[in-house]
């Protein structure tokens, strides 16, 4: 009788392969140093048990006496592979000593063919042999004993508990409840980084400064680190190096100790004040104090190197409370601080008619938004002219204007509301609006401006009128064609005075260019006469009711030359 049908499952080839997470085939390179680094535990067990400092803080349960004792057990039964299978498959019991076992077991297993990868956030990867049910940091790092990072994970729990763990030569030194590292620890550490330090006694520091900067904690422009390390070396880091260099700082340091927490035994400070500010004045406290905050950051590694000097110069100059601050220069309160706004001249002016106005401390951020401070600090992150009026406008477009030209604040706000639709350049939008008011404030100062004069005299004065706001130029088409015989005569007369008469001769009569010839010279004199006074350099009273007389007197010339019998108005 036949047997049942059988069933095959997909998958069901006897060499089919079996692909599992973290596991890789180790090449030949990583397979002889895992295999060194076993064996060597095997015939050198005692270089993996930290040494204890004998002047050391210990706790009454003191966690490492018994993961040392437990250690111990396995380590005098390494080579019993059947009692390690038992003992790294154990659930309870010290975790160190199960991951030693598991690490033992693999010794005597010769070679591995596969590994297990472990990665880590802050320490990296790599690669080591997972035998038992060790937790896979303790096991890795019992695999890696030749990096001196990785060898301090085992301890990690003992680390948790308070004590103190740092790597030295090939080993690891427990310093107890008190973070203190062994002698030669913060050199060998320093001279493993790659800034380039120079050194002298207890004094390291990077290019960019020197020995008596370092000691003396002298300021400069761009700001640098000093640090002051657990044996009281001093190190001084410029922020360009900080800046470029390729490895951070304070991992170097910091992970060749556990917990890496180089803030337990060291201090940072931030040596630097804006531009501006006196050199033999200390900072304010406050400014201190937020710097020092980043400093500590940086050294729980929180903040990368490249991020140091922007970071604590913006806390810094966050925290001052006086002055005025404009971007990362400070300017006492009578300086003129407008320097440091980078724009045209208007645009300058009107950014200080818009901070001027505003009462008491207060900070404006890049994206434009205005907050009132308690001290008396002005605070500007912006340096653009353009961009800071931009983030202004809307609530100060209207002021800005009424002060800078003098005009009623309702047109100055119809504007303010105009630019704000186009849009426009503010330096633009401010030169043509200079250009067209300056031009009817200068034109203000002529006499009978919107008063109606005899006719050939009303000609002249809009001659005059329009070469000043429009120029020279828009004038001479304006006096061909004249039907009137007394303003053609004036029109010749105006040619004649500028000397562009040359060629127009065949547009006028001879009648015109004869009584325009005698008109000439007073036309001339009233035109001189305005220019005095339209361009004047001195605005004073005096002045100008001085050359508002002379043109007056160049105006009652030209209406005897003319024979103008209608009286001027009176002024």
């Amino acid at each position: 009788m036949a047997g049942p049908a059988q069933v095959k499952f997909p998958g069901d080839d006897k060499n089919r392969r079996v692909r599992m997470r973290g596991i890789k085939k180790a090449s030949g390179s990583i397979q002889k140093r895992l295999q060194h680094n076993l064996e060597r535990m095997l015939d050198e067990p005692d270089h993996v048990m930290p040494e204890r400092a004998k002047d050391g803080i210990w706790p009454r349960r003191d966690p490492l006496v018994r993961t040392l004792k437990e250690m111990r057990v396995v380590i005098e039964k390494r080579n019993d592979k059947r009692w390690l299978t038992k003992r790294m498959s154990k659930r309870r019991g010290d975790l160190v000593a199960k991951a030693l076992a598991g690490a033992m077991f693999a010794a005597n297993e010769g070679e591995p063919e596969t590994v297990a990868i472990f990665n880590h956030p802050v320490y990296g990867e790599t690669s080591y042999v997972r035998r038992g049910i060790g937790r896979p940091a303790h096991q890795a790092s019992l695999a890696n004993q030749h990096d001196p990072r990785f060898r301090l994970l085992v301890w990690e729990e003992q680390a948790k508990a308070g004590l103190w763990f740092f790597t030295i030569d090939d080993g690891v030194y427990c310093s107890g409840k008190r973070a203190s590292p062994p002698d030669g620890w913060v050199q060998d550490g320093l001279e493993g980084t790659d800034l380039g330090l120079n050194k002298n006694d207890d004094v390291w520091w990077s290019s960019g400064l020197d020995e008596d900067i370092v000691r003396t904690s002298k300021k400069n422009k761009s700001g640098w680190v000093r640090m002051v390390l657990a044996d009281r070396t001093i190190v001084g880091i410029s922020s360009t190096v900080l800046r470029t260099s390729d490895e951070d700082l304070i991992p170097s340091l910091a992970l060749r100790m556990l917990p890496p927490k180089l803030s337990a035994m060291s201090t940072a400070e931030w040596v630097w004040s804006p531009t501006g500010w006196p050199e033999d004045k200390a900072i304010p406290q406050a400014a201190a104090d937020q710097a020092a905050e980043v400093m500590t950051a940086w050294l729980n590694m929180e903040i990368e190197d490249s991020e140091v000097a922007k970071r604590a110069k913006a806390a810094a100059i966050g925290a001052w409370d006086s002055g005025v601050i404009i971007g990362q220069r400070w300017f006492g309160v009578e300086d003129d601080w407008t320097e440091a706004i980078e724009g045209g001249t208007l645009e300058c002016i009107a950014v200080k008619i818009a901070l001027d106005a505003i009462e008491g401390g207060f900070h404006i951020r890049k994206d434009g938004v205005r907050l009132k401070l308690s001290d008396n600090v002005m605070r500007i992150e912006e340096v653009s002219a353009n961009a800071l009026l931009a983030s202004i406008w809307d609530d100060d477009g209207g002021h800005i204007i009424s002060k800078m030209f003098d005009l009623d604040i309702d047109k100055a706000t119809d504007l303010a509301e105009s630019q704000r639709r186009r849009g426009q350049g503010f330096n633009a939008f401010l030169k043509k609006l200079d250009d067209e008011l300056g031009t009817q404030r200068k034109l203000a100062k002529l006499p009978w401006r919107g008063v109606d004069l005899p006719r050939v005299l009303a000609f002249a004065h809009q001659l005059i009128t329009s070469a000043h706001s429009d120029g020279l130029g828009t004038t001479m088409s304006s006096v061909r064609k004249r039907n009137n015989d007394s303003e053609a005569a004036l029109g010749w007369a105006w040619l004649v005075a500028h000397g562009r008469h040359s060629s127009e001769a065949w547009r006028f009569e001879q009648g015109a260019r004869d009584k325009g010839s005698d008109w000439a010279s007073s036309l001339k004199l009233l035109w001189q006469a305005s220019q005095l006074l339209i361009d004047a350099l001195d605005e004073s009273e005096e002045n100008i009711a001085t050359l508002r007389t002379g043109f007056i007197d160049a105006m009652a010339t030209l209406r005897t030359i003319t024979g103008t019998i209608e009286e001027l108005p009176k002024l």
